[in-house]
C-alpha cells in the first residue's frame, strides 16, 4: 500500500514539475514571439505612412496621421535597373 502512494507521490511531483517547465518554456516563446513580431509590425505601419511620420522621433509604432500608398507606389514604379541596384 505504501508502495503505491509513493508512486503516486512521485508521479504527482513529476507533473507538477513538468508542467511548471512547461510555463517557463512557453513565457520565453511568448517574449521570443513579441521581440519578433514588433519589428514587422512596426515596418507593416511605417510603409502606410509619409516620410516626415516615420523620421519624426517618437514615431514608433502609432497609427499614421494620414494614410498613404505613395511609398508602394514609389516601389513598384522602379524600373528593373533601379531595383537591381537597390537590392545590391
Amino acid at each position: 500500500m505504501r508502495k503505491n502512494q509513493k508512486k503516486e507521490t512521485e508521479n504527482q511531483e513529476a507533473a507538477y514539475c513538468s508542467s511548471k517547465v512547461s510555463w517557463i518554456a512557453f513565457a520565453i516563446l511568448c517574449v521570443m514571439a513579441f521581440i519578433t513580431l514588433v519589428p514587422l509590425l512596426w515596418i507593416f505601419i511605417s510603409s502606410f505612412k509619409v516620410e516626415a511620420e516615420v523620421i519624426q522621433a517618437g514615431g514608433f509604432l502609432y497609427l499614421p496621421k494620414t494614410w498613404t500608398l505613395d511609398n508602394f507606389k514609389s516601389l513598384l514604379s522602379f524600373s528593373n535597373k533601379q531595383l537591381l541596384l537597390l537590392v545590391c
